[in-house]
């Protein structure tokens, strides 16, 4: 669906502002940005078609939906597309990008991101993209303008998970240095890490898009690319102590993605 991360539909970065540092290579398989859904670089590429009704940012999506399929992934469809987190009312917890005490791991926030970005896009709000993007990153710009452009046109994306087929932490983020009283750096009573890269690879596919009554509209987004797509992405806390995407970068790696999930 719509890159997350791996949402971004031309590749290009894709990410946030920051105070913390990490950075994370994600491997997406749905455009290129953070998420599995595709993102664009400027307006979002739909496909022609005539919609009516105006699509409340809360609107939740009817039993149109595609019907869900087994899926063997890291995270993708799983059960009733009735449960699917962004068919919800409610946004997803984010309580999987924050620290858990002296450890992260950044498998857990980069899921955590994706099904909260995955929500946004079914119930279009750009003042909830600073949540998962980071204001001060490459990919803040392409994301509001993707969700902006949503708004708008009176659609929203259907709630099908992004499917994440790998995920792998190359570099562990590490603790910043105790203070000189010996007490750990915090923010916002979270531990305070630097570093880490995140390999993951999502797969990418068109994101159907609905009008206010959930039914298709005869539109979708369409990613650049189809499939996997390598993406280089950083992670950073922000002043609450959440993780973000802060920058992306598209990578192409020798011999195929494949030998990305290869390594060991």
């Amino acid at each position: 669906m719509h890159p997350n991360p791996g949402r971004r539909s031309d590749g290009t970065s894709c990410v946030k502002e920051s105070v913390l540092l990490v950075t994370v290579v994600l491997v997406l398989a749905a455009g290129c940005g953070t998420s599995g859904k595709p993102h664009s670089s400027s307006a979002p590429e739909l496909s022609p078609a005539t919609t009516a009704g105006s699509v409340p940012p809360t609107a939740t999506p009817t039993s149109t939906l595609p019907a869900a399929s087994s899926s063997t992934t890291v995270q993708g469809p799983s059960g009733p597309p009735t449960d699917y987190p962004a068919a919800q009312n409610n946004p997803p917890s984010l309580a999987g990008a924050y620290p858990q005490g002296t450890m992260v791991n950044l498998s857990t926030v980069i899921k955590a991101l994706t099904t909260y970005e995955d929500w946004v896009w079914s119930h279009p709000n750009p003042a909830l993209v600073a949540n998962y993007e980071l204001p001060a990153g490459s990919a803040y710009p392409d994301e509001i303008n993707d969700v902006t452009q949503f708004h708008q046109h009176r659609l929203h994306a259907a709630p099908t998970p992004t499917e994440i087929d790998f995920v792998k932490v190359t570099v562990a983020p590490k603790p910043q240095p105790l203070l000189a009283d010996g007490k750990p750096r915090q923010l916002n009573g979270h531990q305070w890490f630097l570093g880490g890269i995140v390999t993951v690879v999502y797969k990418s596919t068109p994101t159907p898009l609905l009008n206010a009554n959930g039914k298709p509209s005869g539109q979708q987004f369409n990613p650049t690319h189809l499939g996997p797509t390598a993406v280089s992405i950083s992670l950073v806390q922000g002043t609450d102590g959440q993780f973000r995407i802060d920058d992306t970068t598209p990578l192409n790696p020798a011999g195929g993605i494949a030998t990305l999930e290869q390594n060991p």
